[in-house]
């Protein structure tokens, strides 16, 4: 894997099937992350789907930055952490 991103092609075809399908429009659905490019905000503008509601959650950038540095993944269980929030009992 050379971690890059998937194609918007691929990704706002993915999230279009999905939101589509029965339970999303019984239950609802919460998207994180998307739209996050031009051709995705497009694309799910075109979808007609409307929100009942909508957060955006704005952190500063070097608050941002720090987090990040302060992540980490839990080897045995895959869960990320943060070191300054969450204390490891074995390191």
């Amino acid at each position: 894997m050379a971690g890059n991103l998937v194609p918007d092609q691929i990704i706002n075809t993915l999230v279009e099937e999905r939101l589509l399908q029965s339970d999303c429009r019984v239950n609802g659905w919460v998207l994180e992350g998307y739209p996050i490019t031009e051709s995705q905000i497009n694309h799910f503008k075109s979808m007609n789907l409307k929100s009942t509601v909508s957060i955006l959650l704005d952190l500063d950038e070097r608050e941002a930055v720090k987090r990040l540095k302060e992540r980490r993944v839990d080897p045995e269980t895959g869960k990320f952490y943060n070191l300054k929030l969450i204390k490891m009992q074995d390191p």
